[in-house]
């Protein structure tokens, strides 16, 4: 500004600049009037804070006879002054902005008109999505509780047909076991009759377990018939005449797993397997034909590879626990 104002007269292009600075700013486009304004210590923030908005039709008219001009471009000027280069750039960009704006103008008022019926129409879209929103709650509701409802006379459904299953097996079933009501009560009778032998039963089952391990099969019957029962029988101790060590002791569950596992299914042996199984002491068995030794092998080797498992175990863990300390003590 101060090279411009240091003119007494002015370059013609630099005078032509000036012109249509004031012309564009309202003011007299006369050097005079230029110079008296480049005077003004805010002339550059008036010329960055220009209402470009409100450029008259008459100022653009008059403004573009100036830019129309094949010598007002802004490097023919820049030769004689580089500040009026600057001038006169910012000449031609007001006048391209006013151009446009005279025709964008339009465009966003109506942009303006057009955003305005938008924003009603999203508001009533807003509204109508809202009152959707609720429809489809409560229809989804009384969906969930339709399910519910189907689902419980699904459930009531399948209840009433398994229930119908059942009475009509049980029916069956008690059709079936009608037959079985003789053998119950004589099962019963039988039962009863031998709760009143079990004193001497049991009397004679002790003496079995404590005495008669070590004699034949022979021997045994013989000693149990002709000796322990006649006795029991002279003292009056209710016992049960056809008494049998195994049937009193071992369940046939027991003796049928023996069997499997190598016991010989003899009486005599099963009298021995009891005998094995029962007893609070030690026996002692001869077993030539090592009849015994498989059997109690098969029998007990569950129990032995659980306790093959368990001192592998510990042993491991001590391993890792020693290799721990070894570690820590090392540190």
């Amino acid at each position: 500004m101060t090279e411009i104002k240091s003119y007494a007269k002015p370059p013609t292009l630099v005078e032509k600049v000036m012109e249509a600075v004031m012309i564009l700013r309202g003011q007299d486009p006369t050097w005079s009037e230029a110079k008296r304004q480049l005077g003004d210590q805010n002339f550059l923030k008036q010329l960055m804070d220009f209402d470009k908005d409100n450029i008259t039709d008459r100022v653009l008219k008059k403004i573009g006879q100036y830019v129309a001009q094949t010598d007002f471009q802004p490097e023919i000027i820049g030769r004689v002054s580089s500040a009026a280069k600057s001038l006169c750039m910012w000449v031609r960009a007001m006048e391209v902005y006013g151009r446009i704006y005279r025709v964008v103008e339009p465009k966003k008022q109506r942009l303006n008109a057009a955003m305005s019926q938008l924003k009603e129409k999203q508001d009533a879209l807003s509204d109508a999505k809202a009152k959707l929103a609720e429809v489809e709650s409560k229809m989804a509701e009384l969906q969930k509780q339709y399910q519910e409802k189907q689902d419980q006379k699904e459930e009531l459904k399948r209840k009433a047909a398994h229930t119908e299953l059942m009475l009509d097996r049980a029916a069956k079933l008690v059709s079936g076991l009608a037959g079985e009501r003789v053998r119950w009560e004589q099962t019963v009778k039988d039962l009863e009759e031998r709760l009143g032998f079990l004193i001497g039963d049991c009397l004679i089952a002790a003496a079995f377990m404590s005495y008669i391990g070590p004699f034949l099969s022979n021997y045994r019957d013989e000693l149990v018939q002709k000796v322990w029962l006649a006795e029991v029988k002279k003292l009056g101790v209710p016992c049960d005449p056809g008494f049998d060590f195994c049937k009193f002791m071992a369940k046939p569950t027991n003796v049928r797993d023996w069997n499997i596992q190598g016991l010989p299914s003899d009486s005599f042996s099963t009298e021995n397997g009891v005998i094995v199984t029962s007893a609070s002491r030690w026996p002692l068995m001869v077993d030539p034909q090592g009849q015994a030794i498989k059997w109690i092998k098969n029998m007990e080797a569950s129990r032995v590879q659980w306790k093959i498992f368990i001192c592998y175990f510990i042993t491991y863990n001590i391993i890792l626990i020693q290799k721990h300390f070894k570690d820590v003590s090392s540190k």
